[in-house]
């Protein structure tokens, strides 16, 4: 597994010229409420998010640059619970469905929530839910400290304000990535990457920089539905560099060392590599914070924010092809665990009834299929028994 710091992918250099663009003319605007209010590690910050698409191409080492999509952010954080929302700035023709991304964390559950349009929502089933109860507003709910990979525009907002929490339990030096991932690979307990990470030395100790590695392998799913490990090819198979987060610019607010510009990118493998430094950028993430206002502990309560009308897909305790769907409003977030638990448990034992029926029709299909192979045997046999 690459550790070199001496090393540099073609993807990472090519970054770094592009750090210095947004720093001239940072216009940064700071509340304080007093010094108090920082044990609390109470503040919201706001700020913007650039993101560049690349796509794999032979004529450019560093990767194609298809599609530059910008969002505003909003990030509300009291000790280990947090809120990221993020909307679509300028939208690109072609861009997807989502306009407005938020992610909320209670300490236990992560709350996915997407505001959208239901006639470009995937899969179909999930649109004509959306039409039946006029809702354009979508929620997952599961049991996770990060956010899953696939709400990777939030991630680099919650790895400069939010990921403390999670880094300082992990240890052992292995993580979840912060890149695309499957869900299964995603809650299965023991699917963790090499990770090293470094801190910022001043309170209160927000993440500086992380790099975590792939191990050279990775994932496909088969004609049955199951996720099949694969090796990457030479250079790759014994690992390379996934994806990493820096702090580039940092200020202080009343004390509180703040990331101000922070930049994350994704790496996959080239197409001919000769090296498992050579990387092509999958995707890149600049961040730069506006304002930063410290608030008083007693803000904590507006954390978790009600987005309205939503169709919640919860997933705290079933199978993830199989999550509890129901209609929030008010009710946000929904508390009432052990009733989605045996609504669960429920469903568990109706799929279980529905199963049984296919299954005796698939024994009663072979019997048939025996008895029409045999017969003739059979009934030759009893009529030469009749001769004698």
């Amino acid at each position: 597994m690459p550790r070199s710091e001496g090393k540099k992918t073609i993807a990472h250099r090519m970054a770094k010229t592009r750090l210095t663009h947004g720093k001239a003319g940072l216009a940064l605007i700071i509340a304080a409420a007093g010094l108090a209010c920082l044990q609390g590690q109470t503040f919201t910050v706001t700020g913007t998010l650039v993101q560049h698409s690349y796509i794999p191409s032979t004529g450019d080492p560093g990767g194609k640059l298809v599609e530059v999509q910008n969002y505003t952010f909003v990030m509300h954080r009291h000790k280990c619970t947090w809120r990221i929302e993020t909307k679509v700035k300028d939208q690109s023709p072609g861009f997807d469905h989502i306009i407005e991304y938020e992610v909320q964390h209670d300490g236990t559950n992560i709350y996915e929530i997407r505001k959208t349009n239901p006639d470009l929502i995937q899969p179909e089933r999930q649109a004509k839910e959306a039409r039946a109860k006029k809702v354009n507003c979508f929620a997952e709910v599961y049991a996770s400290l990060v956010p899953r990979g696939n709400a990777t525009r939030a991630n680099i907002i919650y790895l400069a304000y939010g990921a403390t929490c999670y880094l300082n339990s992990s240890g052992r030096g292995r993580i979840k990535p912060f890149g695309l991932l499957d869900d299964r690979l995603f809650t299965n307990a023991h699917y963790q990457v090499g990770a090293e990470w470094e801190f910022n030395t001043g309170y209160p100790g927000l993440l500086k920089s992380l790099k975590w590695y792939s191990d050279g392998t990775y994932y496909v799913l088969s004609s049955n539905k199951q996720l099949q490990q694969r090796r990457h090819p030479p250079p790759y198979h014994n690992g390379f560099l996934q994806g990493e987060y820096e702090v580039i610019r940092t200020t202080n607010v009343s004390g509180m060392h703040m990331p101000i510009v922070f930049a994350l990118n994704i790496y996959t493998p080239a197409v001919s590599g000769k090296g498992s430094n050579e990387l092509y950028m999958v995707v890149r993430y600049y961040g730069q914070a506006q304002s930063i206002h410290v608030e008083a502990p007693d803000t904590a309560a507006n954390i978790l924010k009600s987005p309205g009308d939503v169709l919640v897909y919860d997933k705290r305790f079933s199978k993830i092809s199989r999550p509890i769907v129901y209609h929030a409003s008010t009710n946000w977030p929904f508390g009432n665990t052990q009733l989605i638990r045996e609504l669960y448990q429920l469903q568990m034992q109706l799929d279980a009834k529905n199963e049984a029926p296919p299954r005796q029709a698939r024994v009663i299909a072979a019997l048939l299929l025996v008895l029409l192979l045999f017969w003739p045997l059979v009934f030759c046999w009893r009529k030469a028994g009749t001769r004698h």
